[in-house]
């Protein structure tokens, strides 16, 4: 689509608007990874019915970053 690593560009969303919409009116299910939960609830409205909400890795760095936050707030 001429915009590689910008998945957030308006015309690759558009084409993933497209895609989720009219693969939903024919009945079938749609998949989709989501950066956020508004993104989830927003592809929902439109259709789609199973997510993936993160990684192993993204889930590990979250939970260690917030380990360190607290680490560091207790020690002030």
């Amino acid at each position: 689509m001429g915009h590689p690593g910008h998945p957030e560009h308006p015309d690759v969303q558009a084409a993933i608007d497209t895609i989720v919409t009219r693969t939903a009116a024919a009945g079938k299910a749609v998949a989709m990874s989501v950066g956020s939960m508004d993104d989830m609830v927003r592809r929902r409205k439109q259709g789609a019915s199973i997510f993936i909400l993160g990684s192993d890795y993204r889930f590990i760095r979250d939970g260690i970053k917030e380990k360190i936050a607290g680490a560091r707030a207790a020690l002030r």
